[in-house]
């Protein structure tokens, strides 16, 4: 770690409508991460979105620290390409998705995974997100 004036210091951003704003990162987000990190801070993000989602945009800026994905459950270090720390549902929680999946039929149902997210039932949803991490293929059963 380079000593600075941001030296012991962690900085951490939510991505979508953040640090991700209407389709791209904005120059001025990429220059003030990089200031802080060549001043000794350390910084990652904390996102809903699953490891393959933010995958993809990681060669954009620099990270220096675990990256907390899919709300906190899962900890993920890109650097080391290593699971940190992975929080699962309680086995009841597929006994609740399937009232709701039955109980309320224009409600979009994802299920996730430590390195993704599957359908279970697409909805009519267009926020940038959604659109951005929309799986490709089949619905899965729940």
């Amino acid at each position: 770690m380079r000593l600075g004036k941001f030296s012991g210091i962690l900085l951490v951003s939510d991505f979508d409508g953040t640090f991700f704003e209407r389709g791209f990162i904005p120059k001025r987000n990429i220059d003030a991460v990089n200031y802080f990190i060549e001043n000794g801070g350390y910084f990652t993000l904390n996102t809903a979105r699953p490891m393959n989602s933010i995958a993809e945009y990681l060669p954009r800026f620099s990270i220096n620290a675990p990256v907390g994905l899919s709300n906190g459950a899962v900890i993920y270090d890109y650097t080391k390409k290593d699971f940190l720390s992975i929080e699962f549902l309680a086995p009841h929680a597929v006994v609740v998705a399937r009232e709701v999946y039955e109980k309320f039929p224009g409600v979009r149902i994802e299920l996730y995974t430590p390195e993704g997210m599957e359908l279970a039932r697409d909805a009519n949803v267009l926020d940038e997100c959604t659109i951005a991490t929309r799986p490709h293929g089949a619905p899965v059963n729940i």
